[in-house]
């Protein structure tokens, strides 16, 4: 059934396709970008002179508070004023590549729905979902196969308001009910859509959760070890620096101490704590685990924290992280082997992380590109190929960015093992 399912979308899904002529300009392609620096100061933001002054004030601020104040303070917060996606932005993401990307997600939760005996209530829950490409590309497949839309209420996570207003414009139908609430409208398939500031305002219930290149901007604690043990990294003002502000380590034992991991052997030299997400992934598992459903988080990131990862970016350059604060994104890789452990904790079957390339190949990328392959026209034609290569290419996304599962069941879902789709 799943197969003829999927075989039913691959032949009447439009097709979108995005020609990007800089094939590497993309957030994860470290090793073509060169470190942007100038040789005088960097621009006072207004940000900066806002942190200048809070440090003077109380004295340094962990890059915990610095990556939460640059990426979501409310007026001049990196993502909350502006479209940061695609080649006007300051990164490209795998839904504005391709529809293809969205496609196979939507058949991985429309499985996952079937597994879960096809619940008449099921609330589908995004994680910052940017411009609402992915889901409008998810609700698209869902359209298609059936049944599933008809069952289906959604609930977006996400703090920005300009995000809000491009996600509305994507997926919501134009003119909304008087006594509809603010946060609340249709999409314009009839699937009801509510937005939320915090995953714990979404109420309870069998959910499938979807988190795409949102955990590795949640704000992290760095810790450095010294000769007199660990000592956490933290923001203070440099006047003479080129950015305003630099890096340094607190005297002493700080509050967020507490979060170093105690009876493992620690190697490196530094260490990267991300405590929000914990508290994230603890309210999807004891969801799941009451209610049902499934969780999928894709991002780059490894199977350890023991490392530095913190990086900038800025018109599609690596740009130094104190650069220009509310001008630049701010992005760590993800500890797959921490959100691993808190699934587990909750008694909730865990699959991955798999390489994104594993991962689509698995859901059936090939066979969907040469659906689109036999209709397209000679322009079509290299924007699909260019497409797939990003996507699914070692030397692209396709090695950089994993996918990961929590989930109710423990049998392996579909992505997470040899997929075989036959004639």
């Amino acid at each position: 059934m799943m197969i003829c399912g999927l075989r039913r979308m691959l032949d009447t899904t439009k097709n979108r396709f995005i020609h990007y002529p800089y094939v590497f300009n993309i957030k994860f392609k470290k090793c073509l970008r060169k470190l942007h620096t100038n040789a005088s100061k960097s621009r006072e933001t207004e940000l900066v002179k806002e942190l200048k002054a809070k440090i003077k004030f109380s004295g340094p601020i962990t890059v915990a508070e610095y990556m939460k104040e640059v990426l979501s303070h409310p007026l001049v917060g990196y993502y909350m004023k502006k479209d940061v996606f695609g080649l006007e932005g300051d990164f490209i993401t795998s839904p504005e590549i391709s529809q293809i990307f969205g496609e196979l997600i939507g058949i991985w939760f429309y499985e996952r729905w079937l597994y879960n005996g096809s619940p008449r209530d099921i609330q589908f829950v995004e994680l910052g979902p940017g411009r609402g490409t992915l889901i409008s590309d998810i609700l698209r497949v869902f359209a298609r196969l059936g049944r599933i839309s008809e069952h289906l209420s959604l609930h977006l996570v996400e703090i920005s308001p300009a995000m809000r207003e491009m996600q509305k414009k994507i997926l919501c139908i134009s003119d909304q009910k008087q006594d509809v609430p603010m946060n609340s409208n249709t999409t314009k398939d009839g699937i009801p859509v509510t937005w939320h500031h915090d995953i714990s305002d979404v109420p309870k219930g069998c959910s499938f959760y979807l988190a795409h290149e949102f955990f590795d901007a949640l704000p992290i604690h760095e810790f450095q070890r010294t000769r007199h043990g660990w000592r956490e990294v933290m923001v203070d003002v440099d006047e003479d620096g080129p950015h305003h502000l630099k890096f340094c380590l607190a005297p002493s034992n700080t509050p967020a101490s507490v979060l170093l991991p105690k009876g493992k052997d620690l190697k490196a030299d530094k260490i990267e704590i991300r405590p929000q997400a914990q508290v994230i992934v603890e309210e999807m598992a004891q969801n799941i685990k009451k209610h049902g459903g499934s969780s999928l988080i894709v991002d780059y990131g490894d199977v350890d924290s023991e490392r530095n990862t913190l990086r900038a970016f800025q018109n599609h350059q690596l740009v130094h992280p104190l650069f220009e604060p509310g001008h630049s994104d701010l992005t760590s890789n993800v500890d797959f082997s921490a959100l691993k452990e808190i699934f587990s904790q909750y008694k909730v079957s865990t699959f991955g992380p798999v390489r994104q390339q594993d991962f689509l190949k698995a859901m059936g990328i090939d066979v969907r590109k040469q659906v689109l392959l036999k209709k397209a026209s000679v322009e079509q034609v290299t924007n699909i190929e260019t497409a797939y290569r990003m996507l699914t290419d070692d030397n692209e996304m396709g090695n950089c960015f994993k996918f990961f599962a929590g989930t109710g069941g423990s049998e392996k879902p579909l992505g997470f093992k040899t997929v075989v789709l036959r004639s």
